[in-house]
This record gives C-alpha cells, structure tokens and sequence, in this order.
C-alpha cells in the first residue's frame, strides 16, 4: 500500500528494516542529534534526528526509516501530548497486525 506507514512497537522493528514507520513512544533522552524513545512495548529506540529538530518533552510519535532493530531515521515527528496510556496503544499495535484485514485493509503486505 503506497504512502501507509504501520504503526509498531520496538519488537517489530527486524520486521521492517528499511521501510518507512510509526514510532509512538515517550522521550527518555535528547543529546544533539540523537534522541532515546521508550516505546509502547516498553523497549528503547534509537532516533536519528534532522538537524535542529525541535522535540516536545514527553510522548512523540516518530515517522521514519528502520535501519536496524533498534535504530530510525527520523522523517517527522509529532507531539503526543504529556499523557498516553502507553499499555492501551501497544495493545492497539498489536491487534492492528492481528487482525489487519480490519486495521489496514484487506490489500496490506508488509
């Protein structure tokens, strides 16, 4: 499916080396151009920011490219806000590829 980014977890990321994602995930730290995410399934993410990124304090959702298990590109990123049920969003991650006739549509191929 052209221009859909899935939505997933840090245990999904093998799955999806090269392709272009949803990261949601709370910021753990920011030191230049790198930012360190705790993602819903509570594992930690690398991010290669853009230069000058301007990031908010708490949750993020990060659209980029998978460059290995633990790493992303970054491409965009937006503010979540200060107050996510983090159980509740993977648990959504997680029916989405359970059931993806239902999330993404019956043509959807990772």
């Amino acid at each position: 499916m052209e221009g859909y980014e899935p939505r997933i977890n840090s245990a999904m990321m093998g799955k999806f080396l090269g392709k272009t994602v949803r990261l949601p995930g709370r910021v753990i730290k920011h030191q230049d151009e790198l930012l360190r995410v705790q993602a819903t399934d509570l594992g930690e993410v690398e991010v290669k920011l853009i230069r000058d990124t301007k990031l908010p304090d708490t949750y993020v959702e990060v659209i980029g490219t998978v460059l290995s298990d633990t790493t992303i590109k970054m491409k965009f990123i937006s503010d979540m806000g200060d107050k996510i049920n983090m159980e509740m969003v993977n648990g959504l991650i997680e029916a989405s590829f359970q059931h993806p006739q239902i999330f993404h549509g019956s043509n959807y191929k990772h």
